[in-house]
């Protein structure tokens, strides 16, 4: 059977193989690559190269370019054919690994919403797809400014997905860094002044 040999773009420059009766185009020291290989390791240069399914030809199912794999079809079709499924059905686009599939709020692993809002204060610009957990952007919005290191907003009623600003408070983590008066006062003077400005809001 005369199969048609694939080219390869700016490897060659229509040079054959010079192995008798190959006919493959020529790519490192005059041989195609699976003489210059067989060369190189030692082998045997006559006998027969194994054809490849690619080389033989695409998918005999009308309109699919798809590279055999089984009685003349591709995976695809032949799948289909196997489990009775019909072959001209639409092929259905798998979602890349991780990907948001065009949404703008989507659920985590971890029962959290997330949204995407590129810009929002400052991160993600020049079109760039930031993530934003809903609960700590709504109170970051309502307050009009980043949250702090150590601050938690935290779902009264528990529900993860309820990011009414009803249902969000205001948590903090910080803590002095130990028990005596002196640093309870001091801790305490901090946390006033780090929250004058926000004691209309929360």
């Amino acid at each position: 059977m005369d199969v048609p040999i694939r080219q390869r773009k700016g490897k060659n420059k229509g040079e054959v193989c010079k192995q008798e009766a190959c006919g493959r185009p020529a790519n490192s020291l005059g041989w195609c690559t699976a003489h210059y290989l067989r060369n190189r390791r030692g082998q045997p240069m006559n006998t027969p190269i194994r054809v490849t399914r690619r080389e033989i030809g695409p998918c005999s199912w009308p309109g699919c370019s798809r590279p055999l794999r089984t009685d003349e079809l591709c995976r695809l079709h032949y799948g289909r054919k196997l489990n009775g499924v019909d072959m001209d059905a639409p092929v259905r686009k798998r979602a890349k690994p991780n990907s948001r599939n065009g949404l703008d709020r989507v659920v985590n692993k971890d029962g959290y919403v997330e949204i995407r809002r590129p810009g929002h204060f400052g991160k993600g610009l020049a079109g760039k797809n930031v993530w934003f957990l809903e609960h700590r952007y709504e109170m970051e919005i309502h307050l009009g400014r980043p949250l702090h290191d150590g601050e938690n907003v935290h779902h009264k009623n528990g529900d993860k997905t309820d990011n009414s600003l009803a249902n969000l408070e205001l948590w903090i983590s910080s803590q002095p860094s130990g028990q005596r008066v002196v640093d309870l006062v001091e801790w305490a003077y901090a946390i006033r002044e780090l929250y004058r400005d926000d004691r209309d809001k929360l």
